[in-house]
């Protein structure tokens, strides 16, 4: 039990550290704004830009957008990892595990644990944006007139 609650102690923590810092908070918000604004104007505007293919299925869209999100996680994971050790000896943040009964095991696990429920949340608020690109674009999409869609395909 003692190992469980070691690592929720650093995961804590760490998720802490992560949600303060300026470099998560400034990646969030762009990326939100970015990818909100490219649902929004490929489900709302007239012809979508002329991409039609990410409007043919409907898990083109939501796919495009985790694609892109991960795409930029993966480079911001790298600087990420290059300050983990880096990032606790400027904070001090290791000090209050260095009185703990604490194996290397248990703190990359919760190091890593920390990390991983702050950017669930924010895959999680991404998706949350394609749904309501999806509800915002579906009612215009249910006013349309079927046979008219189906001569004229600019109309999607």
């Amino acid at each position: 039990m003692s190992f469980v609650n070691n690592i929720q102690s650093v995961a804590k923590y760490e998720s802490k550290i992560l949600i303060r810092s300026w470099f998560f908070k400034v990646f969030t918000v762009l990326a939100l704004l970015i990818l909100g604004f490219f649902d929004f104007g490929m489900l709302v505007a007239d012809n979508g830009g002329g991409m039609w293919m990410l409007k043919a299925l409907p898990s083109n869209l939501p796919y495009l957008n985790l694609l892109l999100l991960n795409t930029g996680q993966a480079v911001i994971s790298i600087f990420l990892a290059s300050e983990f050790l880096k990032r606790d000896k400027k904070l001090d943040t290791s000090e209050v595990f260095y009185v703990r009964p604490l194996s290397n095991a248990e703190y990359v696990i919760g190091k890593i644990w920390g990390c991983f429920f702050p950017i669930l949340a924010f895959v999680l608020a991404v998706l949350g944006f394609v749904a309501l690109a999806y509800l915002t674009g579906g009612r215009k999409i249910l006013r349309m007139d079927l046979a008219e869609a189906l001569r004229d395909d600019t109309m999607l």
